[in-house]
């Protein structure tokens, strides 16, 4: 772990009841037009987007609905939103959604005005302003409303990739547990194990300082009071809600310093190739990843988590991991050729330690997943 370092979190963090309609309008800045991003269904369904167009028309300023955003966007269909942004002469952003339409807006925030195409858009440098943006998280899992990454699915490289710029981070996030009430169960449950492996995997990376590795510690706490609870009953209150979404928050925090490792790597594969939710792939592979991490001289940090999640030993958090992470199809072994050469292309792996080899990485997978023969 580093004793020196910057940290560095622009982004005001309401969180807090109602906030929308207390606190967005003073956070708007007179914007021109205000450019909304969400998917199909979730700012909707949520309540938050209606909220939204709420205050917006209250105080007659123009806005723009972009709801066209699905799982895993890929780079054309942020394209698509930045040519509309333009189009519309937009000069805010709000993104209403989960990781998804957050990651979204941020890549659409960046294309607005730097006209980048396919992947331009993961190596060259803003020339033009960035397109601020207001955060508005429905979901308790990425984090994503406080870090400067959008992860974007590249077909070219049949893979996701990270855009990453210190503009990206959002000017404000807006949290309210009660936009993750309509959640269903599993995606609740998904959702919460990606927040806890941001947590996770920040603490283990070799980028982790003082400051991240105790927002971690706390962010493990905090999700792991919600965990254990989803792993009982499928009956969700909005305090627990509220635990994870303040979680996820953390965790976000967290990577945004940190940045993700080898288990982020190892579950964007999954999820290209076999749609398998982002949190569900990660949750998968964390309990061989994290008996790699401790037997690869990392047996401090693993027992510190283990701590943190108030258990009494690795098994515990085994067994809480295979109470809620369910995945009854099974992989050949040419998949799992194909995942691990795909995972060791990834950038994350350098924030790794200890460093793993393609043995590595292939034995975790065939440990995690049912593979056939």
């Amino acid at each position: 772990m580093n004793n020196n370092f910057i940290y560095h979190i622009p982004t005001k963090i309401i969180f807090e009841n109602d906030a929308i309609s207390k606190y967005l309008f003073q956070e708007l800045n007179n914007p021109h037009n205000v450019f909304i991003v969400t998917g199909k269904s979730s700012g909707r369904k949520s309540g938050a987007l209606g909220d939204v167009e709420k205050v917006l028309s209250e105080k007659n300023i123009a806005y723009y609905l972009f709801d066209k955003i699905t799982a895993n966007p890929s780079v054309e269909e942020v394209l698509a939103g930045a040519r509309e942004a333009h189009k519309s002469n937009s000069d805010l952003i709000i993104a209403i959604g989960g990781g998804s339409p957050l990651d979204a807006a941020k890549a659409i925030a960046f294309l607005t005005h730097n006209h980048y195409k396919g992947d331009e858009i993961f190596t060259k440098e803003p020339t033009e302003k960035i397109i601020p943006i207001i955060a508005v998280p429905t979901t308790a899992g990425t984090g994503s409303e406080v870090t400067p990454y959008a992860i974007i699915t590249d077909s070219s490289i049949k893979n996701k990739r990270n855009l990453s710029h210190k503009n990206l981070f959002p000017q404000c996030a807006i949290l309210d547990p009660k936009y993750t009430e309509s959640l269903p169960y599993h995606v609740t449950v998904n959702t919460a194990v990606d927040a806890l492996s941001h947590a996770v995997e920040g603490f283990l990376s070799n980028r982790a300082n003082q400051m991240s590795s105790l927002t971690a510690l706390q962010a493990i706490e905090t999700l792991s009071t919600g965990l254990k609870a989803l792993s009982k009953d499928d009956t969700i209150d909005l305090k627990t809600r509220g635990s994870l979404l303040m979680g996820s928050m953390l965790g976000g925090l967290v990577i945004a310093q940190s940045g993700t490792t080898a288990l982020h790597a190892m579950g964007y594969p999954l999820t290209y190739y076999r749609n398998i939710d982002h949190g569900l792939a990660n949750g998968l592979l964390m309990s061989s990843y994290l008996e790699f991490c401790h037997n690869g001289g990392r047996k401090e940090e693993i027992t510190k988590i283990i701590k943190a999640m108030n258990l009494k030993s690795f098994d515990e958090l085994n067994n809480l991991l295979n109470d809620l992470m369910k995945y009854e199809e099974s992989f050949t072994k040419e998949e799992i050729d194909l995942y691990t050469k795909t995972a060791l292309s990834a950038k994350n792996i350098l924030s790794t330690n200890p460093q793993p080899t393609y043995e590595d990485i292939h034995k975790i997978f065939t440990e995690s997943l049912s593979v056939k023969g």
